[in-house]
Protein backbone atom coordinates (compact mmCIF):
# COMPACT_ATOMS: atom_id res chain seq x y z
CA UNK A 1 0.00 0.00 0.00
CA UNK A 2 1.03 3.68 -0.65
CA UNK A 3 0.67 6.00 1.67
CA UNK A 4 1.92 9.90 1.86
CA UNK A 5 2.83 12.79 4.29
CA UNK A 6 2.12 16.08 3.79
CA UNK A 7 5.30 18.12 4.72
CA UNK A 8 6.67 21.69 3.49
CA UNK A 9 10.17 21.30 1.47
CA UNK A 10 11.91 22.58 4.60
CA UNK A 11 10.15 20.40 7.11
CA UNK A 12 11.14 17.45 4.28
CA UNK A 13 14.91 18.59 4.66
CA UNK A 14 14.56 18.69 8.19
CA UNK A 15 13.27 15.05 8.78
CA UNK A 16 15.04 13.19 5.92
CA UNK A 17 18.03 15.63 4.90
CA UNK A 18 18.68 16.49 0.77
CA UNK A 19 20.66 13.60 0.12
CA UNK A 20 17.89 11.29 2.23
CA UNK A 21 15.32 12.55 -0.15
CA UNK A 22 16.89 11.37 -3.44
CA UNK A 23 14.77 8.98 -5.38
CA UNK A 24 12.20 9.26 -3.39
CA UNK A 25 8.71 9.49 -5.04
CA UNK A 26 6.65 12.34 -4.23
CA UNK A 27 3.97 14.33 -5.36
CA UNK A 28 3.50 18.02 -6.74
CA UNK A 29 1.69 20.48 -8.71
CA UNK A 30 3.70 20.98 -11.12
CA UNK A 31 1.15 20.54 -13.99
CA UNK A 32 -1.39 23.12 -15.28
CA UNK A 33 -4.91 22.97 -16.35
CA UNK A 34 -7.66 25.53 -17.49
CA UNK A 35 -8.95 24.64 -13.40
CA UNK A 36 -5.88 25.13 -11.97
CA UNK A 37 -3.06 22.90 -10.64
CA UNK A 38 -2.06 19.30 -11.54
CA UNK A 39 -1.04 17.18 -8.76
CA UNK A 40 2.07 14.76 -10.69
CA UNK A 41 3.91 11.95 -9.52
CA UNK A 42 8.08 12.63 -9.20
CA UNK A 43 11.65 11.39 -8.18
CA UNK A 44 13.09 13.66 -6.23
CA UNK A 45 16.87 14.25 -7.82
CA UNK A 46 20.29 15.09 -6.49
CA UNK A 47 20.91 18.66 -7.57
CA UNK A 48 24.13 18.23 -8.41
CA UNK A 49 23.08 15.95 -11.02
CA UNK A 50 20.64 18.35 -12.83
CA UNK A 51 21.36 21.75 -14.97
CA UNK A 52 19.90 24.56 -12.86
CA UNK A 53 20.02 27.88 -15.19
CA UNK A 54 19.95 29.73 -11.80
CA UNK A 55 20.02 28.30 -8.31
CA UNK A 56 17.24 30.17 -5.93
CA UNK A 57 18.57 29.66 -2.42
CA UNK A 58 14.15 29.74 -1.55
CA UNK A 59 14.64 26.36 -3.38
CA UNK A 60 14.12 22.99 -1.06
CA UNK A 61 14.65 20.27 -3.32
CA UNK A 62 14.36 19.50 -6.96
CA UNK A 63 11.52 16.53 -8.37
CA UNK A 64 11.66 15.34 -11.95
CA UNK A 65 8.43 14.85 -13.47
CA UNK A 66 6.57 13.78 -16.59
CA UNK A 67 4.58 16.15 -18.51
CA UNK A 68 3.17 14.96 -21.93
CA UNK A 69 6.30 13.51 -23.65
CA UNK A 70 9.14 14.46 -21.97
CA UNK A 71 10.89 15.28 -18.56
CA UNK A 72 10.92 18.29 -16.47
CA UNK A 73 12.88 19.51 -13.58
CA UNK A 74 10.56 21.08 -10.59
CA UNK A 75 11.81 23.31 -7.54
CA UNK A 76 9.77 22.73 -4.77
CA UNK A 77 10.69 25.85 -2.14
CA UNK A 78 11.07 25.58 1.18
CA UNK A 79 7.26 26.76 2.22
CA UNK A 80 5.93 24.32 -0.12
CA UNK A 81 3.58 21.75 0.23
CA UNK A 82 4.32 18.23 -1.35
CA UNK A 83 3.35 14.48 -0.57
CA UNK A 84 5.87 12.36 0.19
CA UNK A 85 5.35 8.89 -0.76
CA UNK A 86 5.91 5.81 1.40
CA UNK A 87 5.22 1.84 0.43
CA UNK A 88 4.18 -0.18 3.17
CA UNK A 89 3.32 -3.28 3.49
CA UNK A 90 -0.87 -4.01 3.19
Amino acid sequence: MITGKTLTGHEAVELHTAAGLIGRQVVVNAGISATGAVPQVGVVVAQDNCFIDVENPNTALYVEVELVDDWMLYEVFNDEHFVLLDEVAA
